[in-house]
């Protein structure tokens, strides 16, 4: 299917990774030739320097995202699968698609780095409550010895409290001789399925506002990031592939390279 289209005036290549807006729910058009999306994706696509094509076959005049998976595609069979019928109006289907994209990331809390203390849990209690945008799973760490405040009945009243539902674990580290950028290392090449890591850096943090700015950068404005966090550093966010090939392939831990963070 890779060539069943044309490309209107230009010799440009599409590429292996690629989008053509022909078949998604969000492409407006008038008559056979569409002339926007219902998400503005397309503006977006081009203010971020994106390749965007005029592309044709035997039924429509369509767009083509070249050289990049445009998130906010969707058919017909994907909002069948979440309720909607294919009848059912645009909006609806805008709003639906808005409420359910937003980042996956994986939690990471170590409390060997952002201490157990009472007060150190008063102000993770706080910190977690300014999430909108729940993890998909959280790690929390510990040391060997443990501590009452890090028990698994505590853990789980501060998520409670805290209004996350995710999937959770509590990893025991026994050698106390690993650093905290190892364990973390350890930690994010044992949880490979989510695309982002939040690394907690303290216990009172602003890593709600972290996680909004990711999700904002990353699906409303189509634009990325190496690593987000704040002035006080309190929160790390960062693409979990980006940090295991910079590691891997470059030797470089993104995470001590200052100069490419981005602050909110």
């Amino acid at each position: 299917m890779r060539y069943a289209y044309l490309i209107i005036h230009t010799m440009t290549e599409i590429s292996i990774v690629h989008t053509p807006c022909k078949n998604c729910v969000f492409a407006q058009y008038e008559a056979k030739t569409q002339t926007g999306c219902a998400l503005d994706y397309l503006v977006k696509h081009r203010e971020n320097g994106t390749e965007v094509l005029d592309a044709y076959d035997n039924d429509l005049e369509f767009y083509i995202i070249n050289q990049k998976k445009c998130n906010g595609y969707r058919e017909n069979s994907w909002f069948l699968s979440k309720g909607l019928s294919e009848d059912s109006p645009l909006s609806s289907k805008i709003d639906l698609f808005k409420s359910l994209n937003t980042i996956g990331y994986t939690l990471i809390i170590n409390f060997l780095e952002i201490g157990s203390s009472e007060e150190d849990m008063i102000n993770l209690l706080n910190s977690l409550q300014t999430i909108s945008i729940p993890p998909q799973k959280t790690i929390f760490i510990r040391g060997p010895e443990g501590g009452e405040t890090t028990i698994y009945k505590n853990i789980n009243s501060l998520l409670v409290q805290a209004n996350i539902n995710c999937k959770w674990k509590i990893q025991t580290m026994v050698d106390d001789s690993i650093s905290n950028e190892n364990i973390l290392h350890n930690a994010i090449n044992e949880n490979k399925n989510n695309r982002f890591i939040c690394a907690l850096k303290k216990s009172k943090s602003n890593i709600g506002s972290i996680i909004e700015k990711a999700n904002t950068l990353v699906h409303t404005d189509l634009k990325q990031f190496t690593v987000l966090t704040d002035a006080e550093h309190s929160a790390y966010l960062f693409g979990t592939g980006v940090y295991r090939y910079s590691l891997l392939e470059h030797h470089k831990d993104i995470l001590e390279d200052k100069y490419s963070f981005q602050l909110i």
